[in-house]
């Protein structure tokens, strides 16, 4: 495994090799980050350097993820996650939709103050 960090120390490259007797793969995965230093962006690419998945994230006015949504190769939707937050900024909720958009699980996050 090799990877490059950009100067705030964000990984924004990685490649993975992995050798056997019967094939040798080469997988390839890079970031991108927002002035935050939040990834925004995941790209893996396969042995022949062709794009395979991409994973979009989003986030809020404060800094919380709101969305990861994946693509494969085509731009196709393959999963998307969307987290919702409470007035006082908590994750409120988890919501996972499969690659035809259809609501697949919600985790609700329910807190107590004392």
């Amino acid at each position: 495994e090799t990877a490059t960090f950009d100067i705030y120390g964000n990984k924004t490259e990685e490649t993975l090799f992995e050798f056997s007797t019967s094939q040798n793969k080469n997988e390839k995965k890079t970031y991108k980050y927002n002035a935050n230093g939040d990834r925004t962006e995941e790209a893996e690419y396969g042995a022949a350097g062709t794009l395979t998945k991409k994973t979009i994230y989003t986030y809020n006015a404060n800094d919380d993820k709101t969305s990861e949504i994946a693509y494969d190769a085509s731009g196709n939707l393959v999963k998307k996650i969307v987290y919702t937050y409470n007035s006082k900024n908590l994750k409120e909720s988890r919501q996972v939709y499969n690659a035809a958009n259809i609501l697949e699980s919600v985790k609700k996050y329910i807190y107590e103050y004392f």
